[in-house]
This record gives C-alpha cells, sequence and structure tokens, in this order.
C-alpha cells in the first residue's frame, strides 16, 4: 500500500450548504435549464462547513438540480456493505497539469450577454466568475471572427498588407468581449489566464481567399502570420 492509497467514502448530506435552488424552464423530451434573470441566478454558498476529515462535492443534473450537495468522510479501512464506492489513486503516477476550467468569450457570448439588463448581465458573469459562482479561472478569446461571430472577419483585411500596418481589433472586441473579460478578472479572487486562439487567418493569406473551406496558408506568408498572431 506505500504505492496506492485507498480512499474509502462513506456519504452524508448536508442540508445547510446546498446551492439556490434552480427556477427551472423546460423546453421539452427532458431538457430543463435553470433561468438566470436579474433577481436569481445559480450560485454556491459562500461557506462551507466540511469537518476533518471530509470532503464536499456538487453536482447538477438534466433534470434541473443545481450545485446540488454530496459529502461524506475518509475511512482507513471498510467492509463491503458499508459503502458504494471506492477510489484508489496512484501518487506517483501523474500526467497532465490542471490549470483549470473556463469557456470561450466569443462574439456570440458578448451579444448575448449585452442583450439583458444591467442586473442580469451582472449575475451572469458572478455566477461564472465570482467566488460564489464556478470560479472559472481560464477564457479563450477568438482572435478576429470564428464560428460564433456574425461575420466573417479578421484584425486585417486589407489585402496584400505585409507590414500590418492595418492591423486593428474590431467592434466586436471593444464593445463585447474586452468589457465583459475586465469585468470576469475583477470578479474572481483568482488570476484568470486568457488564450488567444485564432478561427482563420486574413482571407488573403490562404490559397482559396476565404475564412472557410480547405485553403492553407501561403508559404509566403508564414512569417507574416506569426507576426500576426
Amino acid at each position: 500500500m506505500n504505492k496506492y492509497l485507498a480512499v474509502f467514502l462513506i456519504l452524508w448530506t448536508l442540508g445547510n450548504v446546498h446551492g439556490e435552488d434552480c427556477v427551472p424552464r423546460e423546453y421539452g423530451e427532458g431538457k430543463i435549464v435553470c433561468v438566470c434573470n436579474a433577481t436569481y441566478c445559480d450560485t454556491l454558498p459562500s461557506e462551507f462547513n466540511v469537518p476533518d476529515g471530509g470532503f464536499l462535492a456538487y453536482h447538477s443534473s438534466k433534470d434541473g438540480h443545481r450545485f446540488h450537495d454530496i459529502g461524506g468522510s475518509f475511512q482507513e479501512s471498510y467492509q463491503d456493505d458499508e459503502v458504494d464506492t471506492v477510489f484508489t489513486v496512484n501518487r506517483e503516477n501523474t500526467y497532465q497539469t490542471m490549470f483549470g476550467f473556463g469557456g470561450a468569450m466569443t462574439d456570440a457570448a458578448g451579444i448575448n450577454i449585452a442583450s439583458l439588463s444591467e442586473s442580469a448581465q451582472e449575475n451572469v458573469l458572478r455566477s461564472y466568475f465570482a467566488p460564489e459562482g464556478s470560479q472559472y479561472n481560464m477564457i479563450r478569446v477568438p482572435v478576429g471572427g470564428s464560428d460564433f461571430s456574425t461575420r466573417a472577419y479578421s484584425y486585417d483585411d486589407v489585402e496584400g498588407d505585409d507590414t500590418l500596418q492595418n492591423f486593428a481589433l474590431a467592434e466586436e472586441d471593444t464593445k463585447y468581449k474586452i468589457p465583459y473579460i475586465k469585468r470576469a478578472i475583477e470578479l474572481n479572487p483568482r488570476n484568470i489566464l486568457l488564450f488567444g486562439a485564432p478561427w482563420s487567418s486574413p482571407k488573403w493569406m490562404k490559397t482559396n481567399n476565404e475564412f472557410n473551406g480547405k485553403g492553407q496558408l501561403k508559404e509566403e506568408y508564414y512569417q507574416l502570420w506569426a507576426d500576426y498572431f
């Protein structure tokens, strides 16, 4: 047992630390979403009363459960009829490093958030990034337009601009993405990691001269694309 740590769990219920109850809206075929509006959004409790040697987990389900708690305690030994779950952890065998969890701040995300009232906007952002929310600490930001944009664009759509002198952010960045990213950073107690992900190079750098399709980056623009990126 030196190499492996066996973890035995006995479940218990925490009735006083569950998240806010779901305000359900049904879309048929058993599909339920929880409404987030100007006065309510799913949140977690700000304090967790977990005893020594215990654990607390939250789960959501398609039945409308949001942040329902499951708690338990760790035991050094067990009998088969006492527990339902046994975890065996190999502490010497590690793989990738987990930096965190998050989502994408696309044009579509910004447009939809902007369509809400200011109070509802705040609740949405808090539910993802604030201490009482999911505390996302990563945001993927499209570099230019993407499949979640209302139009196809890049940051330099002037054909043949070999010096990138026309490189500039788009209205979608300054109006939608950047303001909400800044607010997310303000709300989160941890550092938020941002990483850019281009959907396409400017179409004039590609063999098919299109944003989509099967075009490839032209060899003569390898360095310019790196400079752009």
